[in-house]
């Protein structure tokens, strides 16, 4: 593996001093420089590796100080259906190099894992899946360990626990909550927060999300629940079509007042995911000056949800 201790106890540190501010979006960001709905988004990390650096140099010129790499769907059943398995292990450690010779000395590099897209067959199988991209995801030399838009507790049980058996990577677990806060058969921040505080995970929060003002709820209740440092990076609103393209409506205003709300509530990291743009993330830099004070959770404040 080529992290090593000091690295991560450098990214550990950092997370329970203030507050990091994360990339945007990067699958839609693509698809906005001309890349084909339906194209394998990883495999660029092989064939276009110039884009996929320029996507995360915008965002760090934007103020991103975690670089996320472009391996979300980086899995082998994702993979698999471009005919394109067999290449996991060097889409996953391509992603985090070309993260990292962006993030430098001074930026942290998220090795970044989202669910299957389908039922893997049985929890073992799962986790083998899933143990494939997260050893590959340490051996680029990611910072840390980013799983995202998890709906099912079960699969991220076992992406949690495979990437524990391959690596000593901190493990940053996000869920996507509908719009009542709840995931997959209407699991409620009640139970899969006790969930992800059980499986020892470092950090916990939300990305994606059905709005800013659900997501702002669930994340308050999530703050409730638990000591673990938090995250948050929502989508930039719920998008609609116009004139033949996809809109996000969120300004980046308004994706900064929403920052400010989940930092005072207690987030550690804060960024975008689906819509979120270079503006979006240089607004929420604003809004987050470097020398933001972090909350325990004794001093934090509930949600106030200005976000309408």
């Amino acid at each position: 593996m080529r992290y090593n201790r000091l690295s991560l106890m450098k990214f550990l540190d950092a997370l329970s001093e203030r507050v990091l501010v994360a990339e945007g979006a990067m699958g839609t960001r693509l698809l906005s420089k001309g890349v084909a709905p339906g194209e394998c988004l990883e495999a660029l990390n092989l064939s276009n590796r110039a884009l996929i650096r320029e996507i995360h140099e915008e965002y760090r010129q934007a103020g991103a100080e975690i670089c996320k790499s472009n391996t979300f769907g980086a899995n082998v059943v994702r993979l698999g259906r471009h005919g394109l398995a067999a290449k996991c292990r060097e889409m996953n450690i391509a992603g985090v190099e070309i993260a990292k010779e962006v993030a430098g000395t001074d930026g942290f590099v998220a090795g970044v894992a989202g669910p299957m897209g389908t039922r893997a067959g049985t929890r073992a199988e799962a986790r083998w899946m899933f143990a494939l991209q997260m050893e590959s995801l340490a051996e680029g030399g990611a910072d840390f360990i980013l799983l995202e838009t998890f709906q099912n507790l079960n699969e991220l049980e076992a992406a949690i626990h495979a990437a524990r058996e391959v690596c000593e990577l901190p493990i940053v677990a996000q869920v996507s909550p509908d719009e009542q806060g709840h995931l997959e058969g209407g699991i409620g921040p009640e139970i899969y927060v006790a969930k992800l505080n059980g499986w020892g995970v470092d950090a916990m929060g939300c990305n994606c999300g059905a709005n800013l003002a659900s997501m702002l709820d669930a994340f308050g209740r999530m703050a409730l629940l638990t000591d673990k440092p938090l995250t948050a990076q929502p989508a930039a609103g719920i998008p609609f079509i116009q004139g033949g393209r996809t809109v996000y409506p969120c300004l980046p205003e308004e994706m900064a007042d929403a920052a400010g709300q989940f930092a005072e509530s207690g987030a550690r990291i804060v960024g975008g995911c689906c819509g979120a743009t270079p503006e979006h993330i240089a607004a929420i830099r604003a809004a987050l000056p470097r020398n933001f004070r972090v909350h325990s959770r004794s001093q934090r404040p509930g949600p106030s949800c200005r976000i309408m």
